[in-house]
């Protein structure tokens, strides 16, 4: 989203302390809004940032990119087309790897560091890590 700030984080299980380093300095009443892919991650970092670092007014989008994309799809009329706040590619946890919701690329690819707004599966069998290349290296 423009003006979100992201965490930059490998694993979701590394944003605990990037959170409380990174809002260390925060008022308690100061507004947080976060957002996830679905939303399931937004619960438990808003249970995080109330319960465990004592912010008061912590809000969340419900049902995650997913539910904001499935909203603005259906919303959306050829006269009245949504402008999605949200930019670029969501990145998905089933075999789809990531759901196009704008044209905008904002990733670089790491074969050719062309700018890309694909995630893609490593080819190799024992690579098993998901990362940002573009559909040209993807498939050479």
């Amino acid at each position: 989203f423009e003006g979100a700030e992201p965490l930059d984080t490998e694993n979701f299980r590394d944003s605990w302390s990037v959170l409380k380093e990174r809002l260390k300095d925060t008022p308690k009443d100061a507004p947080i809004m976060t957002y996830c892919t679905g939303g399931i991650r937004c619960v438990k970092v808003g249970a995080y940032l109330t319960q465990e670092l004592g912010y008061t007014n912590v809000s969340r989008l419900a049902g995650g990119i997913i539910g904001y994309d499935r909203t603005m799809t259906q919303n959306a009329t050829i006269s009245n087309p949504n402008t999605s706040l949200f930019k670029g590619t969501n990145y998905v946890f089933d075999g789809r790897v990531n759901r196009q919701i704008t044209d905008d690329e904002l990733g670089e690819c790491i074969t050719c560091g062309a700018k890309t707004n694909r995630m893609t599966n490593c080819a190799n069998g024992n690579c098993h890590i998901r990362m940002v290349q573009c559909e040209n290296c993807r498939t050479t």
